[in-house]
């Protein structure tokens, strides 16, 4: 726990039932400080001064408290029925048991002090393993039973009051790589709610005790659910993708290092290589501004709103491989008749990104959009035209790309703008910045967005949520129709056998929009149609997404 950065920040005691074992515990912590270097002048604690670390006699530590407590049992004789309430309450966050004997080779006819150590050790130990209740337990209340109906009618597995003594979490919500490991926690304001004594104890002090604890903890208000449910399901869903998106983030093996090193800050791209050749690959950016589309789509005429959508059969008026019906025609009234048009046009030839791929479920990353820690006016406007300022821009494309890519070209021209003092980009910034570009950024199969030279535009991106503060807010033209396909595929995956609609709205969502414009149904839909042509997902002729078999 020294050695661990993540552990040692936490305060910690070791507690002893015998002098000599205290001392002997003492010297051995003396000869490892001795030893290794990194844990010399770890005896006083290092970010808990105030706590340093103790190694003391259970009959000594009246008074002591610590956020981790070590507990080493010794000698069954030594142990004694106060000494173990003593001891078992000293710890804030964390009791660890450190034993000589299983607590099953206690005899039968032993004291009831050793029954009660041989019952803690038996918990501790099936805490320690992830052991659960072999029979499910019932919702605490009706509502948290249709709550917990909901998610898995979503893909969601959920079991309900985890935890053990007085208090229990009301639902909590599993890790679909890994079932024994719980990524959120549903809260209600239900029995469980109003046991606590004070308002500070339910609406403070619970929730920062399971935050340290490791928990994300959502909260779900009964009066919401009853005036409208399907919203706050909407907002348990998203709380869960962002908590997978956050454990992933944790868990990843820093050993699975790519090819060609990514920059600090970026998002990571999944690169799956394509099932059949690619008709078009991307080309390196160069300096003409003639060079920045592909030539499939400067043949299609399609321009900076090129549509990527699956081959419509020119005869017949049946679309692609699986002639499903208009994604349009589930769609809210207001906006079929763009939705329509969006899903029918499409380049007439398939593009390098745009070619089937299989894909692994789970494989897709979420996480924020992360935005570009770059300072606004460090030069001066005319500074981004000089050629002795044309290396910097270079350096500030090359910073931008590195956090934000992929991404669209006029939202990076905004980016490196702010930096020479620019509010507002004209056609000459964005010339400039395309300059600059040559050499640090590549064209995939969409116009006008620009990939890092180390990512793939045949891959499938990351989905980025937006956060909090404007800066990190795109609008719906500036996220790539590859990243609104990878979001389709992420709500099939959670929902499969969802509606064309509804798949739309919760794509949506899902990166953080919550008004559905023409133009976002639209473009949405664009993306849905990529990720069909891609194989991502399937839609049947009744107008469900699923799985691709």
């Amino acid at each position: 726990r020294l050695r661990d950065p993540g552990q040692r920040t936490r305060s910690l005691a070791v507690l002893t039932f015998s002098d000599a074992q205290q001392r002997r515990v003492s010297e051995l912590l003396d000869a490892a400080r001795a030893a290794d270097p990194q844990l010399a002048g770890q005896g006083e604690g290092v970010a808990t001064a105030t706590e340093p670390l103790l190694v003391e006699h259970v009959d000594r530590a009246h008074g002591l408290e610590r956020d981790v407590v070590v507990l080493a049992l010794g000698e069954p004789g030594q142990l004694g029925e106060s000494r173990l309430a003593l001891a078992t309450t000293r710890a804030r966050e964390q009791l660890v048991i450190v034993s000589s004997f299983a607590p099953d080779e206690l005899a039968a006819d032993a004291s009831a002090a050793l029954q009660v150590v041989a019952a803690l050790a038996t918990y501790a130990r099936g805490s320690a393993t992830g052991a659960r209740p072999a029979e499910p337990a019932s919702p605490a209340s009706p509502i948290i039973a249709a709550i917990a109906q909901a998610l898995g009618e979503r893909g969601w597995q959920v079991r309900h009051r985890v935890g053990s003594g007085a208090y229990q979490i009301d639902l909590a919500v599993a890790d679909p790589s890994d079932p024994e490991r719980y990524v959120l926690a549903i809260e209600h304001d239900g029995a469980a709610y109003a046991s606590a004594p004070a308002a500070r104890d339910r609406d403070r002090l619970r929730g920062q005790l399971l935050a340290a604890l490791g928990w994300r903890v959502h909260r779900i208000w009964s009066l919401d659910w009853w005036l409208d449910p399907e919203r706050e399901i909407q907002r348990a869903h998203g709380a869960i993708v962002t908590a997978i998106a956050a454990s992933r983030q944790r868990r990843a093996p820093a050993a699975a290092a790519p090819r060609a090193p990514v920059p600090r800050g970026s998002t990571p791209v999944v690169r799956i290589p394509p099932k059949q050749p690619a008709a078009v690959d991307g080309p390196a950016l160069a300096g003409a501004p003639g060079d920045r589309t592909p030539p499939d789509l400067a043949a299609a005429g399609s321009g900076p709103t090129a549509t990527l959508g699956r081959p419509v059969a020119a005869a017949s008026g049946t679309t692609g491989r699986n002639a499903a019906p208009d994604l349009a025609a589930a769609l809210d009234s207001g906006a079929a008749a763009v939705a329509r048009s969006a899903v029918h046009d499409s380049a007439p030839t398939l593009a390098a990104g745009s070619a089937p791929i299989r894909l692994s479920r789970g494989a897709i990353a979420i996480g924020p959009y992360l935005v570009a820690a770059i300072p606004a006016g460090r030069r001066a406007p005319d500074d981004m035209f000089a050629p002795r300022h044309l290396a910097e821009l270079g350096k500030v494309v090359e910073q931008v790309l590195a956090a934000e890519a992929p991404m669209h070209v006029d939202l990076l021209a905004r980016r490196v703008g702010a930096y020479f003092g620019i509010g507002r980009v004209t056609q000459r910034v964005a010339d400039q910045v395309k300059v600059a570009l040559a050499g640090r950024g590549r064209w995939g199969d969409e116009a006008e967005i620009v990939w890092r030279m180390d990512q793939d535009p045949a891959g499938v991106p990351g989905v980025r949520v937006a956060g909090q503060g404007p800066a990190s807010t795109r609008g719906i033209d500036e996220v790539p129709l590859a990243e609104l396909a990878a979001a389709a595929r992420l709500v099939v995956e959670r929902a499969p056998g969802i509606g064309t609609k509804d798949l739309v709205r919760d794509a949506a969502r899902l990166l953080g929009i919550a008004r559905l414009t023409e133009q976002v149904t639209s473009r949405i839909a664009r993306g849905i149609r990529l990720a069909e042509t891609r194989t991502l997902i399937e839609i049947d002729g009744a107008g469900k997404a699923r799985m691709p078999s």
